[in-house]
């Protein structure tokens, strides 16, 4: 009987590595295969700077990077007999904090040889059953309680033309009560959360008013939006945009060390870095990235993206991210919710988003308290992201129409079609159907700096 099962794999201090899947456990010395080692490298560099865009080089990465990390024939057979029997499969990654070049792998691109296995030949995370989830080893303190989720929406993308236009309005109450007007994807995004919490946005802080709104407002859950760049040479790192230039002003970059301080202030239970690379680490220019950054700094949940990516596939996996974190699913489950929705249009994002949850069972959103009248049931049924008229009041079970928040006004529901250019399909895939006209403000890239 198929189940949900854990596998998990730990790279060990001296040069070992250790599989158990919570029967067994078997702890071996990890062999060195330079080829393949300098191969992953090679391969990883040009999909971080978008040259790796051929459907065979992705899979030949995918296929290295699995020869990695099962090169011993019986933690193959033994994987794979645990994968053939769960029905959800929780695959767990666990570096030591030094171990900065395998971080640096991007493990989300896992392909199976078609001779190891004997259904092989496929993708591990385009697989329904299966997520992915990285931990590095370290103490980390109790979570706080939450009762009613506090989220810090950080918008630093340019302006949009039609935000200045006379007689916009913004759909959010945070977008309201905004210094500038939010990008019109984010304001969709924090009308969907104010069913859920308390939400505030920050439109282009300063790093002093970063770190006074994080102290202040103390949010559960922090997401920056904008521009990264990853910055070789002696001064290494990932830069995050703060202001775009604008109106005369120069654009404003914060290092990654200064944005994993400012939200260390008092440090959320959920960070997601909507930038590209933000989820980077380079062995070789001694740099661990954002999203190392702030699990050191005691965030127990990042969930960033390694490389470059169209902001409109960023905003897919976002919103999809976000409808199940509504539907108070665990953000594991989020996380594979939003790869499937870039699998399911061809798109070969799906390895690109990345994961570190550093407790045994990742963040969800709290349950709201049980309705007790007609007015309180409509409210907990908007809150869980079902629309309440899919409810039964005869003492049947709910039917089964897709859940959505109530739209505000002006607001598109966050799981609605995002436009943009015709995606890069994997090998063996038909072409998409098309999901909306053709050009869209979202069709920009997230590294660049330009809107």
């Amino acid at each position: 009987m198929a189940e949900s099962r854990t596998f998990r794999i730990r790279f060990e201090k001296q040069n070992r590595i250790t599989f158990s899947d919570h029967l067994h456990e078997m702890t071996i010395r990890r062999r060195h295969d330079s080829v393949r080692e300098h191969t992953v490298s090679q391969l990883s560099r040009g999909l971080g700077d978008g040259t790796l865009i051929d459907p065979d080089t992705v899979r030949l990465l995918g296929l290295n990077l699995y020869e990695l990390l099962f090169f011993n024939a019986h933690a193959n057979e033994w994987f794979e007999r645990v994968y053939e029997s769960s029905s959800d499969l929780r695959l767990v990654l666990e570096f030591q904090t030094q171990d900065l070049n395998l971080m640096g792998y991007p493990w989300e691109f896992l392909f199976v040889p078609e001779k190891r296995w004997k259904q092989g030949g496929k993708y591990l995370l385009t697989q329904g059953r299966l997520s992915l989830v990285r931990r590095i080893v370290r103490r980390l303190s109790d979570p706080r309680p939450v009762e009613r989720p506090r989220f810090l929406v950080v918008d630093c993308l340019p302006v949009p033309p039609e935000s200045v236009q006379a007689g916009y309005r913004a759909a959010s109450e945070a977008g309201r009560h905004s210094r500038a007007a939010p990008t019109p994807e984010i304001d969709q995004l924090m009308a969907f959360l104010e069913a859920s919490g308390d939400v505030h946005c920050l439109r282009f802080p300063t790093f002093v008013e970063l770190m006074d709104e994080v102290g202040a407002f103390e949010p559960d859950v922090v997401h920056l939006t904008g521009h990264g760049r990853f910055q070789a040479g002696d001064d290494a790192g990932f830069e995050f945009c703060l202001r775009p230039p604008a109106g005369g002003e120069l654009e404003r970059w914060e290092k990654d060390e200064r944005i994993a301080e400012a939200i260390g202030a008092c440090v959320p239970e959920l960070v997601v870095l909507h930038s590209c690379k933000g989820g980077k680490t380079d062995r070789y220019e001694r740099y661990e990235g954002a999203a190392v950054r702030l699990v050191k700094r005691g965030v127990a949940n990042v969930v960033a993206l390694q490389h470059e990516i169209p902001l409109r596939d960023a905003t897919r996996f976002v919103n999809e991210f976000y409808t199940a974190l509504a539907q108070k699913r665990n953000v594991e489950t989020a996380i594979k919710e939003g790869r499937q929705a870039l699998r399911r249009t061809g798109v070969a994002s799906f390895g690109l988003p990345v994961a570190y949850v550093q407790r045994a069972e990742s963040f969800a959103l709290p349950q709201p308290p049980a309705p007790t009248d007609g007015a309180d049931r409509r409210r907990a049924a908007a809150a869980s992201g079902r629309d309440a008229r899919t409810e039964r009041t005869d003492g049947g079970a709910p039917s089964d129409e897709p859940l959505a928040a109530p739209e505000p006004e002006g607001a598109r529901s966050l799981g609605s079609a995002l436009p943009g250019r015709p995606p890069t399909r994997l090998p063996g895939e038909s072409a998409p159907a098309q999901r909306g006209p053709a050009g869209s403000p979202l069709s920009v890239r997230f590294g660049r700096g330009e809107p």
